[in-house]
């Protein structure tokens, strides 16, 4: 596991596109735990596309 490298998925959310299909990649998971870290993502992500 130490040779992994660190995933960070706000690397990846960089327009509203990107975020689109990760949501929908979330949403097909159907996972409710999943959804609700998707949305903190997603409103991290945004805070970072407006500054």
């Amino acid at each position: 596991m130490q040779d992994l490298p660190n995933f960070n998925i706000l690397d990846y959310l960089k327009s509203e596109e990107d975020i689109a299909g990760y949501m929908q990649a979330v949403l097909q998971d159907g996972d409710p735990e999943l959804l609700a870290a998707a949305f903190l993502d997603v409103e991290e992500a945004r805070r970072d596309l407006q500054s």
